[in-house]
């Protein structure tokens, strides 16, 4: 029997006019339904799982892809793709969580210390009176559900950085709304897309690989020389590469300048009574990490560059999950800083200090100013996290000689550290 226009076959592979709408430059005319297949193609070519990640959970992995690039066809698959790359997400925390200790984990049960054999998640989740034993020997509950299991890849560096921490919320709640439904809900493609990347992104972090182009999870910032020059009454600055120096005007050449090892993407100077730097020596004021390499005047410069002076300052910094110490006193919060500023201090300030980690200084600033700078630091709790601000106080001390305690040095000895 042959399959006419109306067969079942024939109505099955005919494209869904609300996919084709869909375009390159967001809603628009009508794609052809083959650029339609390529560009859902295309929109997850990067959502693709790393070599290290389990065979079973790339398997599974491809069938959301397959959901979303049959959505083409069937528009509703746009919503059942990244629903069902939830589910994904939820299986392989539980497959990490498994060889994260090589099938043995470390329990308590009561209070005596042992490990649970486990060749699948059934024994953990069937598990009774067993708690989690962590490395340094607190207990927790064993994480069987996605807010759990990602709260224990976080504990355990897994997935680094704060600020990723709300996009963990909003994959609970999407979990819990797809798994639960009170009413019907419709995803267009560019949701379905952007949540099979995110997925991926988590999947390959869980299994120490970082995912080309990703958003949550960035990888080191490349640093390189990078001259700003200020007009002496703050009205104007220009920034540009050492290699450049030359090509300064007349006009400009009494400047001031200065020299910092930054990532592109910094910005060097903002307005504040005319332009400042956003760099202060001695503090962390800088979204990345930077370095004041040289300051000084125009011919000075010249001639640190035509030696290659800055030639070899290059390189690769991490910059999630920094730790920084902040100053209160008088009422007062100091900028953050890195524990080598507080180390190189001569003098160290006297004051009450707080220990934070955070993936800026500014996140961490704003913390200890609206959470911390009215308390008393020996009536709250030495470490927690605050899930408003994505940051984790690592400790708070009264004094400066306590602070100093716990990075290792003693106020009265800088010179153990190699300090004058």
């Amino acid at each position: 029997m042959s399959e006419g226009p109306s067969s079942p076959l024939t109505q099955l592979q005919a494209p869904d006019e609300m996919a084709l709408i869909f375009s390159p430059v967001g809603l628009g005319g009508r794609m052809e339904p083959e650029g339609a297949a390529r560009f859902q193609m295309e929109t997850i070519a990067a959502a693709t799982l790393v070599d290290a990640v389990p065979t079973e959970t790339k398997e599974n992995f491809e069938r959301a892809r397959k959901l979303h690039l049959y959505g083409v066809l069937e528009y509703e698959f746009f919503t059942a793709a990244p629903e069902y790359a939830l589910l994904v997400l939820e299986a392989a925390l539980r497959v990490r969580f498994i060889s994260y200790y090589d099938h043995r984990i470390p329990v308590f049960r009561g209070e005596e210390p042992g490990t649970l054999p486990a060749e699948d998640f059934d024994v953990v989740r069937e598990a009774r009176r067993t708690r989690l034993r962590r490395a340094d020997g607190s207990k927790a509950d064993l994480p069987i559900h996605l807010k759990a299991l990602l709260a224990w890849a976080r504990y355990e560096r897994l997935l680094p950085g704060r600020r990723s921490r709300i996009v963990d919320r909003a994959l609970v709640e999407l979990r819990n709304h797809s798994a639960h439904p009170t009413s019907r809900t419709i995803e267009a493609p560019p949701g379905s897309s952007r949540m099979l990347r995110t997925v991926v992104e988590y999947i390959n972090r869980l299994w120490g690989e970082r995912t080309p182009g990703g958003r949550h999870f960035p990888g080191p910032i490349a640093r390189r020389p990078r001259v700003v020059g200020l007009a002496p009454d703050g009205s104007a600055s220009r920034q540009f590469a050492p290699g450049q120096i030359l090509e300064v005007p007349a006009s400009g050449r009494d400047w001031n300048f200065a020299v910092f090892l930054a990532a592109e993407e910094e910005e060097l100077t903002l307005p504040h009574q005319g332009l400042r730097l956003t760099h202060r020596e001695g503090f962390q004021t800088t979204l990345y990490p930077c370095e004041l390499l040289w300051e000084g005047g125009w011919q000075e410069l010249v001639d640190r560059v035509e030696a290659g002076g800055f030639d070899p300052a290059r390189d690769v910094v991490e910059h999630l999950d920094r730790l920084f110490w902040i100053r209160v006193a008088a009422g007062k919060v100091d900028p953050a800083r890195s524990a080598e500023n507080l180390l190189a201090c001569s003098d160290p300030p006297e004051g009450r200090w707080y220990s934070l980690i955070a993936d800026t200084p500014h996140e961490a600033l704003h913390h200890v100013g609206e959470h911390e700078a009215d308390l008393d630091p020996q009536s709250t709790p030495q470490a927690e996290a605050c899930e408003e601000c994505f940051v984790e106080v690592q400790g708070r001390f009264a004094t400066t000689a306590e602070a100093l305690g716990r990075i290792g040095r003693s106020p009265s000895h800088p010179a153990a550290h190699g300090l004058t």
